[in-house]
């Protein structure tokens, strides 16, 4: 618009000093108009242009930073996240491969040095009663007495090996081995078939001051006469032997085991 004002001003003079009327009659040149109007409409697309281009560029058609990028798609910490659909997670399935602990008791009857009441002669007879007392109280597994059977048959000879072993109705392991059953336990095997604790009458037959060695049994367990070596359920220390041995007319329990 200025460049237009501008020519019609300069017209305008050369009408005022010039008297040619070739000069001052004739309209203002229209190439001068077309051109001032071409530059009017060329300011003006610029400025419509320069107005666009300020609304419309690079930055904000198609910007990076707004399309989704890595950041906001869903990346590996936000849909399935390791800590959570961990296989170990504590709610999911119990992990495979971890046995449960077999169990200790002593048993809650006393029996005498002759075992053939049980059903079953000798050492024999002795399994028998724990069997008994583990299905009356629906224990699971199988379950032998730690006792000395026949010559050279020693208590832990006659087992296998299960370990670790736990006292029934707890968590305190006894005998993480079966070679720990040549050392004390580190607490008494004192609950019986059902996790009750023994407090009285802790005499129990074993036939071995050692589980590597044999000693008086009663003739096998199958005498009423004579004297069988017996441990105590309320002492760590005497499990195996008290050092006296008791007549097998006594009345004593037995330490069972769960076997594979």
């Amino acid at each position: 618009m200025k460049r237009l004002a501008v020519l019609l001003a300069l017209a305008f003079v050369r009408c005022t000093l010039v008297t040619c009327d070739d000069i001052c009659d004739v309209p203002v040149d229209a190439g001068m108009a077309g051109g001032g109007a071409g530059g009017a409409g060329g300011s003006a697309g610029g400025s419509a242009g320069g107005a666009g281009g300020g609304d419309v560029d690079g930055g904000e058609v198609a910007d990076a930073g707004d399309s989704p990028d890595a950041g906001d798609a869903p990346d590996a910490g936000d849909a399935a996240d390791a800590g959570e659909l961990d296989a170990g997670f504590d709610g999911g399935v119990p992990d495979a491969g971890v046995p449960r602990p077999s169990v200790v008791f002593v048993t809650s009857g006393r029996f005498t040095g002759n075992f053939i009441s049980s059903g079953a002669p000798g050492a024999a007879g002795a399994d028998r009663y724990c069997s008994n007392a583990a299905m009356a109280a629906s224990l699971p597994g199988n379950f032998k007495a730690l006792i000395a059977g026949a010559a050279g048959q020693t208590p832990s000879s006659r087992l296998a090996d299960a370990s670790p072993w736990v006292l029934n109705g707890t968590t305190t392991v006894l005998f993480a081995t079966k070679a720990s059953l040549g050392a004390f336990p580190p607490a008494p095997i004192n609950r019986d078939q059902n996790g009750t604790l023994v407090a009285s009458n802790p005499a129990v037959w074993t036939g071995a001051s050692n589980v590597n060695t044999t000693g008086a049994n009663c003739s096998t367990w199958s005498s009423n006469t004579g004297a069988g070596i017996v441990g105590s359920a309320t002492s760590a220390v005497q499990w195996l032997s008290t050092g006296v041995d008791a007549g097998c007319g006594t009345m004593a329990r037995l330490y069972c085991f769960e076997q594979p």
